[in-house]
């Protein structure tokens, strides 16, 4: 069974590339430029893996893991983001995320991380 895979970014370089790759990887996968747009497509579908950064407009990254957390458990989480910080880091342990990537990041490592 293909994984299904939601990117959420407010990058729209990254999200398309990123989405592209992944696609080629043959995963499944949706795109949401903001946290709001992550949360409705999640309400609407299931994932396997969320795919964030922390920094977006409105909802942010945080409240966003903190939802995937409670509401989605079964549903891995990956950080990528620009702003990386101590405090953001072990908030996302805390929220049960499985990696966390600061761009710019490798490709590669990203793509086996998700293969994990």
């Amino acid at each position: 069974m293909t994984s299904k895979i939601l990117i959420i970014d407010d990058d729209p370089g990254l999200l398309e590339s990123l989405g592209e790759v992944l696609r080629e990887e043959s995963y499944q996968v949706s795109l949401a430029s903001s946290g709001e747009e992550g949360l409705s497509t999640l309400k609407s579908e299931s994932f396997d893996l969320v795919l964030l950064d922390i920094r977006l407009p409105g909802v942010d990254g945080e409240v966003v893991m903190r939802e995937v957390y409670n509401y989605y458990p079964e549903t891995v989480m990956i950080i990528i983001s620009g702003y990386g910080s101590l405090d953001s880091a072990i908030t996302a342990i805390r929220l049960g995320v499985k990696d966390y990537f600061i761009k710019p990041y490798k490709i590669d490592e990203l793509l086996e991380a998700i293969s994990r």
